[in-house]
């Protein structure tokens, strides 16, 4: 029997209190068993794989979705602040619609302008008097410097929702969140669409906040800098661990290790970053990586202890050698329009077997600068050299524009690879947990974290000496992020990436270069140097990445993107008219009066289950449409 109701009898400190809880999908448990307890200024990690059920666990803890079983207990008038992880669509500025998010204020705003309209001076007295209780007068403010730590500019938190982009308007999502006054607020990948510089302040104001936390992320450092507390779903099961990500870890692989022996291939791993660090331990410059890498070299075990236990590995072999240099340029003049150059490169070499992270705020040019070396931009002066037997492999951002979404893996493969027989196909991505039938599904039934598997997959299958990785952790959980963190560390060939995953950038780069104000530089110092160096530039200055600059797209094919963006949205708006009908539907409670609706029952759950398919792959080819029109405008 589900029993949920308000309680203080588990003690003042109490704020949640899960009880056995159990949850079913399809027929399947998520999780049984669950015993949870949560406390004030808590601040957990929810962690796990994709499809575990970690986002159904938050819906379970708002009472938006009722448990199969056990008992939930909240404190009393319990305060949520949710992020939710729908795009809006208002016409209202960015600052009234984070505004909106104090449904308190919202209120009494509503209330003094109609007491105002009624000449009641009385009423006018009270609700300002409320209003002077909440601290409104400070509110705005409040608004405008959580707009602008997310990366908003002063002129941009007046502009329409409607005119930033799906990545932009889910940051107002998140500040709507941070605004709302709460005791415990639910945060569902709040970095996602965040860069750097702003998932530092996040971090920072997520320290600041008095209430209980609970965030699901993949992202280590952001867990590391933030929880108190993880809690791990796993095997049908939710556990509780005191302290960050890397204390879960550690416990963890103590846990596993006690089962087996270090692996030959853990010792490879780690015997890189130590030559890394014999390397450059003397050398002035790099003196800081190498303490870095000293630190490091215990998560790596620890990670390639736990990433055994998972099972899942894969490899970046380099197929071919290459000669000194594996590529080299004259000065370049790199963009979109010979009037407005997006970056100038000096002179720049790159050997075999460097490994290159580039840094910068978002739009400074870094995703243009791979596009160059891709091969997929031309410079607007001076030239790249290639050393002969150069392989380059690049995973782009849009990088499902790549893919034929109605044809399936099993096709995209041997497209590629025409030569390999169909059972070396299916050994492969089988390697890659696309097993049996799965082979043979269109792409456009797989979820965006799927996809990006998948393009690794693609990208491993070719044997690249040199590869250019632009986000290659975006849609990825933690043991696919595991999974890429040691292929990069055993990878014989060259690279450069970008990402925000910092630990990814920590961990398998030997130096970085600062992409900033249209140049590209060495970067002398660590992850912790950068975001200092963050914190030393300012914001005064307008995000690069909401700057108008030159497009990189003919006025044409933009429009034509603008034109399938409106599309997909009138669809998805369809489609979601068409849920909440079913959600209508299946909350009848005639529905559930005899044995003789059981069909009807079925019905639904099946529709909605297409439905949410349809939707979900819609959201996926929206999300690369919005990814390809904003890196037309970087």
């Amino acid at each position: 029997m589900v029993v949920i109701f308000n309680s203080s009898s588990f003690g003042i400190q109490l704020v949640i209190h899960l009880h056995n809880i159990a949850l079913q999908f399809h027929g399947d448990f998520l999780y049984q068993g669950v015993h949870l307890d949560l406390f004030p200024q808590q601040r957990v990690g929810l962690i796990g794989a994709n499809g575990t059920g970690k986002s159904s666990l938050l819906k379970v803890i708002t009472k938006d979705l009722l448990p199969d079983e056990g008992e939930l207990n909240t404190a009393t008038g319990l305060r949520f602040a949710i992020m939710h992880q729908t795009i809006p669509h208002h016409t209202q500025s960015a600052l009234a619609f984070v505004m909106e998010g104090h449904h308190e204020y919202m209120a009494l705003q509503k209330q003094l302008e109609k007491a105002y309209e009624e000449e009641n001076n009385e009423d006018i007295i009270h609700i300002l008097s409320k209003l002077d209780d909440l601290n409104a007068y400070h509110l705005e403010a409040l608004a405008a410097t959580i707009l602008h730590g997310l990366g908003f500019t002063k002129h941009e938190i007046h502009q329409s929702v409607n005119s930033f982009s799906g990545g932009w308007r889910m940051r107002l999502q998140l500040a709507q969140a941070l605004l709302k006054p709460s005791d415990v607020m639910l945060l569902d990948e709040p970095t996602n669409h965040l860069d750097i510089a702003t998932i530092s302040w996040l971090e920072k104001f997520l320290k600041s906040y008095e209430g209980a936390l609970i965030v699901i992320s993949h992202d280590r450092t952001f867990l590391d800098n933030i929880a108190t507390h993880i809690w791990h779903i796993e095997q049908k099961a939710v556990k509780a661990y005191k302290g960050n990500y890397s204390d879960f870890e550690r416990l963890r692989a103590e846990h596993i290790k006690a089962q087996q022996a270090l692996s030959e291939k853990q010792q490879r791993a780690v015997a890189h970053m130590q030559q890394f660090v014999d390397r450059f331990r003397a050398k002035a410059t790099k003196a800081k990586q190498a303490q870095s890498r000293l630190k490091a070299l215990q998560k790596i075990e620890v990670i390639q202890i736990i990433q055994e236990k998972e099972s899942f590995t894969f490899e970046f072999q380099a197929a071919r050698d290459i000669s000194n240099p594996a590529l080299r340029t004259t000065p370049l003049t790199v963009g979109y329009d010979k009037q407005h150059p997006v970056l100038t490169l000096k002179e720049t070499v790159i050997n075999k077997g460097d490994r290159v992270g580039l840094l910068g705020v978002n739009g400074a040019g870094k995703s243009t600068l791979l596009k160059l070396l891709a091969g997929k931009l031309l410079p607007l002066s001076g030239e790249i050299s290639y050393s002969p037997k150069l392989d380059v492999g690049y995973f782009a951002q849009d990088h499902v524009e790549q893919l034929h979404l109605n044809e399936s893996p099993l096709w995209h493969m041997k497209e590629q690879h025409p030569q390999w027989p169909l059972q070396q196909i299916r050994n492969f991505l089988g390697s890659f947990q696309f097993p049996g039938d799965d082979v043979f599904k269109p792409l456009q039934q797989f979820s965006g974290g799927e996809q990006s598997r998948f393009m690794l997959a693609l990208l491993a299958a070719r044997h690249c000496n040199f590869l250019l990785l632009d986000e290659p952790t975006n849609h990825l959980d933690m043991e696919m992020r595991n999974a890429l963190v040691l292929s990069l560390q055993e990878f014989t060939g060259s690279f450069l990436m970008v990402s925000h995953d910092r630990y990814l950038l920590e961990s398998c780069c030997d130096e970085f270069w600062l992409v900033d104000r249209g140049q590209v530089k060495v970067f002398e110092g660590n992850m912790e140097d950068y975001e200092q160096w963050l914190l030393n530039r300012g914001k005064e200055e307008a995000p690069l990445s909401s700057k108008k600059s030159a497009p990189s797209l003919p006025p044409q094919e933009k429009q034509q993107l603008e034109k399938q963006i409106k599309t997909l949205e009138s669809k998805m708006e369809k489609i979601n008219g068409t849920l909440a009908n079913i959600e209508e539907a299946l909350q009848s409670p005639d529905l559930y009066t005899t044995s003789q609706h059981q069909h009807t029952i079925d019905s639904l759950l099946t529709d909605k289950k297409e439905q949410q398919k349809t939707l979900d792959a819609l959201q996926d080819e929206w999300y690369a449409l919005i990814e390809t029109l904003e890196n037309s405008t970087s």
